[in-house]
Order: structure tokens, then C-alpha cells, then sequence
């Protein structure tokens, strides 16, 4: 490999006409290459949106026992379930990437839409299709999944996917999202479980992680329990493929009974660090588990800016300042840069002087519009009763954490109904800025490039049908008889001469279905015509 031009005359000029050959090897191969990689790491750490250290995948697997539970007398699709909100909010406190939730007992009412948790646009789900179980999945948008429909089993509520690792080596990773009622048998469940990890072997997967709620206790994991059938034939499995159960603390609170019954199973447990649990959501009686995977996904940093309050500022007395300035004198010099410094930072004190401003602080993990510092307190403060519940066991530790529990649902709650009824009053305000407008429209339907679009259902005969198909056919049927005549030459007839001939067809048009309407427009600037 040669060198160039400058790196020789570089050298040259160092040395003159002497030197060895270790210092020119030095000087010509090693130190341009070291300077170089100094400069490249100088500038990354000053563009300030390169984060060192990117952190794990993390994990967080929890049994909600119906995900879409409303309160006593509360119509569907009225609000959003509190238990969906809790998760919202358990995502910007205790960040999380992957959401596995088992009981999340959906029906095929239930659109992808309907359950969507704001920051996870892809979900995976598999229903039961009655009253209990389910298992739902939530990921981000930076995550790259791949459902193995082919390995799950017909008769198991089991959710398979291929996760990838974008290391330097291209690991990937069999996520295994399981939910074990008490009457599934359990010999019949260990055997898909069995089916499943053998396939990860045989497709060299770098990891295999079981995790869910599986029903089964054992005091080896869990000192406080009675090891039953279920935990015994579990353990058998697990110490017969040399797997891990990672899982040593109580994950189930009931009738002042504590059990752990929500586990983590993998073959490789040095790439699984960090297992904690959280507080419930809801008033279910299971706790999250959350656990970080090793990977190479980057987290975004903090960020920190200084907002100006305009309309207060004093803007006559800053444009006299302004106006009175020596500017021949203040930018005396022949260096542009320095006269650029130097305008930029009179410029800087004196609309500090004049135009009031303030600094805040904006952390990543705060996606919810609503979250605010008295409801990240009061979450602090559920969350630290729970700790001391779990730490005693005593009732009537429970019953102040049930206290303190309750009172933070109430008003989180409480904050996102306000802060979607104000969305909604600006949106009937704001007339003049159509920019604004939009703004508004994207917040209140929590528009997203990444989720699919969905549109009101149609009510047909007092049935309401959710199909794209159906409704297709259903409109069909209606445009066809909407017209009547006997001779199909006939000319179309112009729109004063259309016989509505069928009622039944009715388009419910509430707000919570405007707003979905909204949802399935693209969002995009107008063309300026003029008129």
C-alpha cells in the first residue's frame, strides 16, 4: 500500500532529509490513521445525537387479565381502557421495546387499532375466541420481527417470532410468548414447548426465550411456593434440555397468597440481565416481569432546549438597543468568524434581556402528551408501596398499596381524558392556521406513518360489520338497487332521478368515528391553486 502526496511531504517536511525507518513508518502509516480516528470520534461526540453506549432490547412480559376492561357502565369505545394507558405509562417510566401480554382476552371485535398502545406499531396477536386467554405482542418500529406461524402449535396459546439482533454477526432470536390456562394438560403443553426448542436447534437460533404466564410452581425457583405437578413436570423439562429459569421472585398476588408463575426460560442466560418486576396493571393480580437482552439497539438521547416566550417579549426596547448599536465599533475585525461570534452572542444577552425564556428538559422515554411530573409522583409512589408489600407480605401493607394504586389510575385517567378533550375543543377553535390544525388532528388520532389504516364499521340491518370485504359487498348490493329499471339500455339516470329504495344502510357517525375517519387520511400539504 503507498502513500500519498501530502502524507510525503508531511513527512518530509517533519524530518527534512533524515530519518529511520521506524519514524517514517510512524509518521507516514500510524499517525495520520491515529489522528484520523481521533477527529472521527471528536466529532461524533459534538453532533450531540450519537448515543456512546446504545444499550439492550428490553422485555417486559405481563398477564393483564382482559387488556380492553372497562369500568362498571362505560360504553365501548367511549375511552381508552385504563389498562392500555397504564402500559402507555409503564413504557415511559420502566422503558420497554418488546410487550408480550398473556390473558388478554380479544375477540374478533377487536381491530389491531382498537388495542394499539402509542410508540408500538407492530403488534402480533393470537385470540382465543372466547372468554379468557389470548396473547398479544407489541413492538417498536425499530425491531425487527418475524411471526413463525408454521412452529406454533393448533391447540396452545403460543406466539412465535423471530427476532433479529443487528450485531456485527447477525444473531437472531426465538421469542416464544406463552400462555398456559389451568385446564390445558400440562404433559401436552411441555411437548409443543418441547417441538418448539428443538427447532431452534435445528435452525442454529443463537437464543431461545420462553416467557409468559405457565401456571406452574416450584420452590426451587421461588422459596415461598409448594412445588405442584405443573412445576415439577416444568422443572423436569427445563433441567432435561439444560435450560435457565431466570425468574426467583413472587409475580402473582391473590388473597394474600404470593406465587411465582410468570417465568423466563432461555438456553443462554448470559445474554439476559437486569430481571425485575413492576407494579400491576390495573387491579390484574400479576405483576410485569421485564428483563434486558443483549443487543445493538440505539436508544435516543435526552434533549434539552430553551423555549422563548415571544408574546411576552419587549420588543420596542430591544429593536432601540438594536437600532442605537455601534456596529462599526462591536465588529471591528476582518475575521468573518469571529465577527459571526461575536454578532450571535450580543445578539443572545439582549433578547435574553428583553424576551423571557425558560429551559426544559424533554427525556426521550416521554411519549405520552399527558405525562406529567405529578403523575410520574404518584406512579414513584404506587410503586414504592408495592415494593414494601412485596418485602412484607402484610394486609395491611396491601391495603395502602391498593390505596395508592387506585388513586394513581383514577388520575391518569382523569389527565388523558383532559388532555384529549382540550385536543378536541382547539379543533373546533382553530380556523386561521391550517398547519395548527393538522398538528392537532395528528395528536388527537395519534397518527402514525407505521400503522395501518382502519375505517368505521357500517351498521347493516342492525349488525355492524367490521370486514372490508363485507362492507364492499354490502355497498355493492346497495348502489345496484339504489337505481331501478327494467331495461339495462336505459341511460344512467342524472342524481334528481335516484329512488333510494333501502334504508337499512346507516353510517353511525359519532365523534370517537370522525376521529377514526381521520385516521385513514394521509396526511400531506395541499397544492397552493389559485382561484
Amino acid at each position: 500500500m503507498g502513500i500519498t502526496t501530502e502524507q510525503y511531504r508531511i513527512c518530509i517536511g517533519c524530518h527534512f532529509n533524515k530519518c529511520s525507518k521506524a519514524s517514517f513508518y510512524f509518521w507516514t502509516f500510524v499517525f495520520p490513521r491515529f489522528v484520523l480516528l481521533f477527529v472521527i470520534a471528536q466529532i461524533l461526540r459534538y453532533c450531540n445525537d450519537i448515543e456512546t453506549n446504545p444499550g439492550p432490547i428490553t422485555i417486559c412480559q405481563a398477564n393483564v387479565q382482559s387488556l380492553m376492561a372497562l369500568p362498571p357502565n362505560t360504553p365501548k369505545n367511549s375511552v381508552t381502557p385504563p389498562k392500555i394507558i397504564q402500559l402507555e405509562l409503564l413504557s415511559n417510566t420502566d422503558p420497554f421495546d418488546i410487550l408480550c401480554l398473556t390473558e388478554s382476552w380479544l375477540g374478533p371485535n377487536y381491530t389491531d387499532k382498537d388495542i394499539s398502545i402509542e410508540g408500538f406499531p407492530q403488534v402480533k396477536r393470537r385470540d382465543r375466541g372466547s372468554r379468557g386467554g389470548g396473547v398479544v405482542l407489541y413492538c417498536k418500529e425499530n425491531i425487527i420481527i418475524k411471526r413463525l406461524r408454521e412452529i406454533e402449535p393448533s391447540d396452545s396459546e403460543i406466539l412465535c417470532l423471530d427476532l433479529l439482533l443487528p450485531d456485527s454477526t447477525n444473531k437472531h432470536v426465538l421469542l416464544v410468548s406463552c400462555y398456559r390456562p389451568d385446564d390445558r394438560y400440562i404433559v401436552d403443553f411441555i411437548c409443543d414447548l418441547q417441538d418448539i426448542f428443538e427447532y431452534s436447534l435445528r435452525m442454529k437460533y443463537h437464543n431461545c426465550i420462553f416467557v409468559g404466564d405457565f401456571n406452574g410452581k416450584n420452590s426451587e425457583w421461588f422459596s415461598e411456593d409448594v412445588t405442584n405437578t405443573e412445576g415439577s413436570i416444568l422443572k423436569h423439562f427445563i433441567d432435561s434440555a439444560n435450560l435457565k429459569q431466570l425468574v426467583d421472585f413472587p409475580t402473582r398476588f391473590r388473597n394474600n397468597q404470593i406465587s411465582c408463575l410468570d417465568l423466563i426460560i432461555c438456553d443462554k442466560d448470559g445474554l439476559i440481565s437486569n430481571v425485575r418486576n413492576a407494579s400491576p396493571i390495573g387491579k390484574s393480580d400479576h405483576t410485569p416481569v421485564l428483563f434486558d437482552l443483549s443487543g445493538n439497539y440505539p436508544k435516543a438521547p435526552n434533549i434539552t432546549r430553551n423555549i422563548w416566550n415571544l408574546a411576552a417579549g419587549d420588543f420596542d426596547q430591544l429593536n432601540r438597543i438594536l437600532v442605537n448599536t455601534d456596529w462599526d465599533l462591536l465588529l471591528n475585525t476582518n475575521d468573518v468568524n469571529l465577527a459571526t461570534d461575536i454578532w450571535y452572542d450580543y445578539f443572545i444577552n439582549l433578547a435574553s434581556r428583553y424576551i423571557p425564556s425558560k429551559t426544559i428538559h424533554i427525556n426521550s422515554n416521554d411519549k405520552l402528551s399527558y405525562m406529567t411530573k405529578y403523575l410520574k409522583k404518584l406512579m414513584a409512589t404506587r410503586d414504592r408501596y408495592f415494593k414494601k408489600y412485596c418485602n412484607s407480605g402484610s394486609v395491611e401493607d396491601h391495603d395502602i398499596y391498593k390505596i395508592h394504586r387506585n388513586r394513581f389510575v383514577s388520575e391518569s385517567r382523569m389527565a388523558e381524558s383532559k388532555y384529549y378533550e382540550k385536543l378536541s375543543s382547539d379543533l373546533l377553535l382553530n380556523q386561521s392556521n391550517s398547519k395548527v390544525w393538522w398538528n392537532l388532528v395528528k395528536k388527537s388520532t395519534k397518527y402514525s406513518k407505521a400503522s395501518p389504516s382502519h375505517c368505521t364499521p357500517l351498521e347493516n340491518d342492525g349488525i355492524f360489520v367490521y370486514d372490508s370485504k363485507e362492507k364492499a359487498n354490502i355497498f355493492n348490493r346497495f348502489f345496484t338497487e339504489t337505481v331501478q329499471t327494467d331495461n339495462p339500455s336505459d341511460p344512467i339516470p342524472s342524481n334528481h332521478n335516484l329512488i333510494i329504495t333501502k334504508q337499512s344502510l346507516i353510517l353511525l357517525l359519532t365523534r370517537l368515528m370522525f376521529i377514526s375517519c381521520l385516521k385513514t387520511l394521509t396526511l400531506k400539504k395541499l397544492p397552493v391553486q389559485t382561484i
